[in-house]
């Protein structure tokens, strides 16, 4: 992967690597796209076929906790009302929400 990265780094021009974006008020500085099309090519998918892996991997722990807990019926957990101090939580949440003291990124 470095040897990729390092062989495009010898083909791609200093000023053809990054680019700038805007995210939100920030000015941030990322790959250009065709240096990352150009580096992905290069891994021949790599990235996706790591994806996939995590995501089987993370399934594969999540399965063997529930079978190493004897397999319990998984629909009693939904029916669990929340504790008091669970629910003085969310109260708490929702009034700051409705002032306006929690915000969360916007997407573009």
């Amino acid at each position: 992967m470095l040897i990729f990265e390092r062989e495009l780094n010898k083909l791609t021009p200093s000023d053809q690597k990054y680019c700038y974006e805007n995210r939100g008020a920030q000015n941030m500085q990322v790959y250009c796209e065709d240096y990352a099309h150009e580096y992905s090519d290069m891994l021949n998918g790599m990235q996706e076929r790591r994806m996939r892996a995590a995501i089987i991997a993370t399934a594969s722990l999540w399965y063997t906790c529930w079978v190493n807990a004897g397999q319990p019926d998984l629909n009693t957990v939904k029916d669990v009302p929340p504790t008091p101090e669970e629910l003085e939580e969310q109260k708490q949440l929702e009034a700051k929400y409705q002032e306006g003291k929690i915000k969360g990124k916007s997407c573009q």
